[in-house]
């Protein structure tokens, strides 16, 4: 990525996307994420040297939109490494959500069990097989 800054964006937009959709929000009627970062925060993320590659670019968006309370993502959701510091490839999930509010993890534990929940108590007689889980 470090020769390819241009993809940069084509990247973060395709990762809003994804990842609006696995968190079902900010997406218009097609189902396209309508996130954005702040135009400042695509510069920091263009200037970034990406030690990570990709997936260091793909967990900064995924962040993003966990984080994101308006459609205009600000920087405050960036991760300072992207200002500064790297985060190293093979961060652990620690290192990935220390910047993250507590509140924010709880929120997304809380829908998760709930979908979980939903999912298990689907009927299931005759012998059906589980279908496959909503997360």
């Amino acid at each position: 990525m470090r020769e390819r800054k241009e993809d940069i964006p084509a990247l973060v937009r395709h990762f809003f996307t994804k990842y609006c959709r696995e968190n079902e929000k900010y997406l218009d009627a097609q189902g396209n994420s309508v996130l954005s970062f702040q135009p400042e925060g695509l510069q920091i993320l263009m200037e970034h040297n990406w030690p990570g590659n990709v997936r260091e670019l793909e967990n900064a968006v995924e962040r993003a939109v966990v984080l994101a309370t308006d459609p205009s993502v600000p920087l405050d959701v960036l991760p300072e490494r992207a200002e500064g510091g790297a985060l190293p490839a093979d961060a652990s999930l620690f290192e990935i959500v220390a910047d993250v509010p507590l509140s924010t993890l709880n929120q997304k534990i809380k829908r998760l069990d709930i979908k979980i929940r939903q999912w298990v108590s689907l009927d299931l007689e005759g012998g059906q097989s589980w279908p496959q889980p909503p997360f």
